[in-house]
């Protein structure tokens, strides 16, 4: 199909490429999650003006589990074909393929800042120069990227034993040091537990070309790296358990160095409201605040002090003595993350009690919070939080899976914490002191198209706008906010 769909190729549209992948039957579990979110992070690449989903119809990775994993996307740009729904799968491909590239041949080049690139450095052909000549100049590249706001990830983790003192030196911070530690000794173990030998290595090839000790070849390899300072380490796919602070104090210094400025410890809507910021000269607003308020559930015993509120929780874990046993009441993501969140603070056991047996969170957070260690309990209505923890009421369901009534019997369950996350809302204090501000009846901000309010020049985007839901979602509403912003001021 690919060979076929050259004939596309011209103008501004330079290529088109496959990415095959042999797992389509044969993963389960965080594999199978794996495979799903590095085909969706490759349908997300800048590069990739237009997009094919190509699957045969048989696989464990389903067409409805990318379409979740994927979240709002542009059906313009990402399309899907699936072979056992087409008589001649070539012709359909075609066609498809056609509409992509007349899309991506509308799109224009253009320039943008230094801080959005990220560079992957992988190893090569490696010999007994590359130390010294080809790395090193990777390394300077990476160091300019990483001066001029990117980022630079090494990879290749068993390439850095013999060399590890040379990172570690590196680490900006204790919490980085000891991630990048452990990452380096949960490597080695992985080795040893299958009875592999650790330095099995360098590869036949590299003794060919004159690398005699894996120490030799790391101490190299590395090199790639350049000498700027080690931030972050991240997990296979995943950016750390999702997202660390070390970043975040990196992308607010990005930020302050292109002249942002941050005023904390600011509350708009108490003392200074929205009408202060276009009365002393800002031409436009954007209001990101998300949805920091916990709903309550009504029941008693939320007051007492083993309980706490997920989105309250989640903002310091460390602060909280939560024991060795917690009950996580509530089945959406957030839910996901205060159960793995707790589970990392210490926590033995840690289960998440659902009514329905439909929960909210996507497949991928249940899955990764019981790989984790999580429990998930479905059929149980909390009713009261008593001395010992939750007490339930549990449901009886249908052939359906539809709640139809509830035991007679109250179920009792001793823990030593629990966490309610079973909602979150906006904070009203804009609206209520913005008359030409209008939330529904969610509590959330209306906003047209372009992401802007019922007051003028005045935007929002993100959970605040359209409920709580994921990060990449957020980032995909404020962007075409920002777009609208940009019209707004007819830049």
């Amino acid at each position: 199909m690919c060979e076929q769909a050259q004939d596309l190729v011209g103008d501004s549209l330079e290529g088109v490429y496959y990415f095959p992948h042999p797992f389509g039957c044969s993963q389960t579990g965080a594999d199978h999650a794996q495979t799903r979110k590095l085909l969706v992070a490759l349908s997300r690449h800048a590069n990739a003006a237009g997009v094919l989903f190509l699957s045969l119809g048989c696989e464990n990775c389903t067409h409805d589990q990318v379409l979740e994993e994927l979240g709002n996307y542009d059906a313009q740009r990402v399309r899907f074909l699936t072979c056992q729904d087409v008589e001649d799968e070539l012709v359909e491909g075609h066609k498809i393929l056609s509409e992509l590239a007349t899309h991506a041949k509308t799109f224009k080049r253009e320039t943008i800042s230094a801080s959005e690139l990220v560079i992957g450095l992988k190893c090569g052909g490696s010999d007994g120069l590359s130390g010294i000549t080809a790395n090193p100049v990777i390394g300077r590249v990476s160091d300019i990227a990483v001066v001029g706001g990117g980022t630079s990830v090494l990879t290749e983790v068993p390439e850095m034993f013999g060399a590890e003192s040379i990172l570690l030196d590196r680490c900006e911070g204790q919490d980085v040091f000891d991630a990048a530690a452990d990452m380096l000794n949960g490597f080695k173990d992985y080795f040893i537990s299958h009875g592999e030998v650790v330095y099995e290595n360098p590869s036949p090839g590299n003794k060919d070309g004159g690398i005699t000790t894996l120490e030799d070849k790391s101490c190299g390899r590395v090199q790639k790296g350049g000498n700027a300072p080690i931030v972050d380490v991240l997990g296979y796919g995943i950016p750390g358990f999702r997202l660390p602070r070390t970043l975040v104090q990196r992308y607010r210094k990005v930020m302050c160095d292109l002249g942002v400025r941050v005023r904390p410890s600011t509350t708009i809507g108490g003392a200074l409201r929205i009408d202060d910021l276009l009365r002393d000269g800002y031409d436009a607003v954007f209001v990101g605040m998300g949805t920091w308020r916990a709903r309550k559930l009504g029941i008693p015993g939320e007051i007492r002090g083993n309980v706490f509120f997920g989105i309250d929780y989640l903002v310091d874990p460390s602060s909280a003595a939560i024991g060795q046993s917690v009950a996580v009441i509530g089945a959406g993501n957030v839910a996901m993350d205060v159960a793995r969140t707790a589970l990392r603070q210490g926590a033995r056991n840690v289960t998440i009690y659902a009514r329905p047996k439909h929960v909210s969170a996507s497949s991928d957070e249940v899955e990764f919070a019981q790989l984790d260690g999580a429990e998930l309990v479905y059929g149980k209505a909390v009713q009261e939080i008593d001395d010992n923890g939750p007490v339930f009421r549990t449901a009886i369901f249908d052939e359906e899976g539809a709640v139809v009534g509830y035991e007679d019997e109250l179920d009792h369950v001793s823990c030593d914490t629990v966490v309610i996350a079973a909602s979150q809302q906006a904070k009203d204090k804009l609206v209520l002191t913005t008359d030409a501000l209008v939330a529904n009846d969610r509590g959330l901000l209306e906003v047209d198209e372009n992401g802007m309010t019922m007051m003028s020049g005045v935007f929002a985007a993100g959970d605040v706008a359209s409920g709580p839901s994921t990060v990449v979602h957020a980032v995909a509403g404020a962007n075409r906010a920002v777009a609208g912003i940009m019209s707004y001021l007819g830049i």
